[in-house]
């Protein structure tokens, strides 16, 4: 016989502070959809669906002891070496939050 699902909360109900999250993330903090989803009492699943329809491409998930949820970088998404120029192959164009940046080798 299949086991039934616990009880829990609605996740269209529930009301995440998202300023809190946001300057949590900004300040490098450990966002951890585990306690937030126990926190509210939604799955963890749920509260990610919750995640990536309010951030989309612009947060990663990380697993493990240090992971959580995390800002994407700019340098991983627009191909930029670690001395700060651009990667030589490729023109790459980039979304951030308020602009778009293209860059060309």
């Amino acid at each position: 016989m299949a086991r039934t699902r616990k009880n829990t909360v609605a996740p269209a109900s529930i009301a995440l502070d998202w300023t809190a999250i946001e300057s949590d993330l900004n300040s490098g903090k450990r966002v951890s959809l585990s306690h937030l989803a126990a926190a509210h009492k939604v799955f963890p699943i749920d509260l990610r669906k919750i995640f990536e329809a309010r951030y989309g491409d612009r947060i990663i998930f990380k697993r493990g002891r240090t992971g959580g949820v995390f800002w994407k970088s700019l340098n991983a998404s627009v191909g930029i070496n670690p001395n700060g120029t651009a990667s030589k192959s490729a023109v790459v164009t980039a979304n951030n939050t308020a602009n778009t940046a293209v860059v060309a080798a």
